[in-house]
C-alpha cells in the first residue's frame, strides 16, 4: 500500500500549515492515474495530458483567478477539472478505496519540514497512527510505503534524514520504516494530496470560497477507531502556550483572530505564540511520538473524531 503526503502552507492568519496523506493500494494508483490523465485531456487537451513535466497544483487550480473567471463568465476550466477529479476519485473508491488524512496546524508554517523539532511531532504522528488503523483493516498482510513529495524532503538531506528518522521511531506495525520521496509530476497521488492541502490550507485561514470544495474532499475522509475511540482523519490543531501543537475543537478559536494576525490573550498567554524550536535526539523523537499516539492522547468525551465540522 501507499500514502502520499504533501503539505501547503498560508502565511494569513499568523500561519497555517494543511498536510493531506492519501492512502491507496496498487490498482488504486494506476486508476487515479488515469482519472487525472483523462481530467487533463477533458479540459487542456490530449498534448497536456501526455506531458509528463506538468502536473495539477491545488494553488493553480483553485486561485483567485479561477475563481474570479467562473463568477464574471460562469465557467472556468481549472475549477471544472478539479471537480472531475474529486468526483471520480469519489466513484473510483467504490471499488478501490482512498482514504484521505489531514492536519490543519495553526500558528506554523511547515511542520513536516520540521520534524527534527519534538513540539512539532504529534499531528504526524496522529496521521500515521490512523494510517496505521486503516491499513490494517484493508490489508492485514501488507506494510503502508510513505512518500513524501520531493519539494517538501528532496531537496536537503537534513530534512529527509530528519523524516526518515521520525517514521523509524514511531514503529507502528504496519508502516514501513523507510519514507520514500517522489517527483509530483509523475505521482498521482502526490498531486490529489497537493490538491487536498491546498483546500484544507484555504478552508483554515477562513475563505468561503472553500467550504464546498471542503465537503467535497470529506467524501474521502477515513472513519474508524482506535483503542475503541472513534477517530476521523482530518484533524484541528493550534499551538498552546509553550508552542507546542493541541487539538483544536472547532473554528471559532481561529475566527477570534484579529486583522494583524494575532489571537487574542487567554490566560495571560497568546493562543498562537511565536515557538522556538528546539532540536533534539532520536531518543527523545521516539518517546515523543510513544506518548503521542498514546491513547491518552485524546479524552473520550472531546470531540477529537469530528474531524473538521462544518459551519452552520
Amino acid at each position: 500500500m501507499w500514502c502520499f503526503f504533501d503539505e501547503s502552507y498560508q502565511t494569513a492568519n499568523g500561519g497555517v500549515t494543511a498536510i493531506a496523506a492519501c492512502l491507496m493500494n496498487d490498482r488504486t494508483v494506476k486508476g487515479l492515474d488515469l482519472v487525472l490523465y483523462d481530467a487533463r485531456r477533458n479540459h487542456f487537451g490530449i498534448d497536456h495530458a501526455r506531458d509528463l513535466t506538468r502536473e495539477l497544483k491545488g494553488a493553480s487550480l483553485l486561485s483567485r483567478g479561477s475563481f474570479d473567471q467562473m463568477e464574471k463568465y460562469g465557467n472556468n476550466r481549472n475549477i471544472e477539472l478539479t471537480q472531475q477529479v474529486i468526483t471520480k476519485c469519489v466513484e473510483f473508491t467504490a471499488q478501490h478505496p482512498i482514504w484521505l488524512f489531514g492536519a490543519v496546524v495553526y500558528g506554523e508554517v511547515g511542520v513536516i519540514k520540521k520534524l527534527g523539532t519534538d513540539r512539532l511531532v504529534r499531528p504526524v504522528a496522529d496521521i500515521l497512527d490512523k494510517v496505521s488503523a486503516a491499513a490494517a483493516r484493508s490489508d492485514s498482510h501488507r506494510r503502508v510505503n510513505l512518500v513524501f513529495d520531493s519539494q517538501i524532503c528532496g531537496a536537503e538531506p537534513d530534512i529527509a534524514a530528519a523524516v526518515r528518522k521520525f517514521v523509524a521511531g514511531v514503529r507502528l506495525h504496519k508502516i514501513s520504516i523507510y519514507p520514500l520521496v517522489g517527483v509530483s509530476h509523475v505521482s498521482p497521488g502526490i498531486q490529489l494530496a497537493d490538491i487536498c492541502a491546498y483546500i484544507l490550507g484555504r478552508k483554515a485561514i477562513g475563505d468561503e470560497r472553500f467550504d464546498y470544495w471542503l465537503q467535497q474532499i470529506r467524501q474521502l475522509e477515513w472513519h474508524g477507531s482506535i483503542n475503541c475511540y472513534p477517530r476521523s482523519g482530518i484533524q484541528r490543531w493550534h499551538l498552546d502556550g509553550n508552542g507546542r501543537p493541541v487539538v483544536c475543537h472547532n473554528w471559532k478559536e481561529i475566527k477570534e483572530l484579529d486583522g494583524t494576525g494575532q489571537a487574542p490573550a487567554r490566560t495571560g498567554q497568546a493562543l498562537f505564540p511565536t515557538p522556538q524550536p528546539q532540536i533534539i535526539g532520536l531518543g527523545q523523537i521516539v518517546s515523543t511520538v510513544k506518548d503521542a499516539i498514546s491513547s491518552d492522547l485524546v479524552p473520550p468525551d472531546s470531540d477529537f473524531a469530528s474531524g473538521i465540522a462544518l459551519p452552520s
